[in-house]
């Protein structure tokens, strides 16, 4: 009965609704073979995972994070795999002006097809009114500023 509801309601508001065989078939993704992909702190968990996952479908690779000697490492392991892919690496902070300077001088993002904007960080432990202010403007200069200047530098024409 609900269900029936809610079918009812989402066809009278004009959203489309979808069964759940539609939502878990869809189409096959396009082939990532051959394209290029940016990944924002690639150095650990989810960039280092998204990656290596891009590595083994044949995705270019622009790697990118505050740790080089961790990306280095994924670069050499993506090699010793004999992965069908480049990977350049390139050590900055989303938050600051040299990385994007570097970015933009290696010619690297004239080929990125795909941006990762995955760079973030988390400081502080503290409750909102013991919490320091410059902890936060980190997080926020890292995690939002970062990743809306990301996104302004790599210009992603579309498929």
């Amino acid at each position: 009965m609900l269900s029936g509801l809610f079918t009812t309601l989402a066809t009278l508001s004009g959203v489309p609704t979808q069964s759940f065989d539609a939502l878990f078939s869809p189409p096959p993704l396009l082939p990532l073979k051959g394209r290029c992909a940016l990944v924002t702190g690639a150095s650990s968990g989810i960039g280092r995972a998204t990656a290596c996952a891009l590595a083994r479908e044949g995705v270019d690779l622009v790697l990118i994070a505050r740790r080089k000697e961790r990306l280095l490492e994924i670069k050499a392991e993506i090699e010793r795999r004999e992965l069908p892919c480049k990977v350049t690496v390139i050590a900055g902070d989303v938050t600051s002006d040299s990385l994007y300077e570097e970015l933009r001088q290696s010619g690297c993002l004239e080929n990125v097809d795909t941006l990762v904007n995955n760079a973030g960080l988390a400081r502080g432990v503290s409750q909102v009114g013991d919490a320091r202010v410059e902890d936060w403007k980190e997080m926020i200069d890292a995690n939002c500023y970062g990743a809306f200047r990301m996104v302004n530098e790599v210009r992603i024409s579309p498929l």
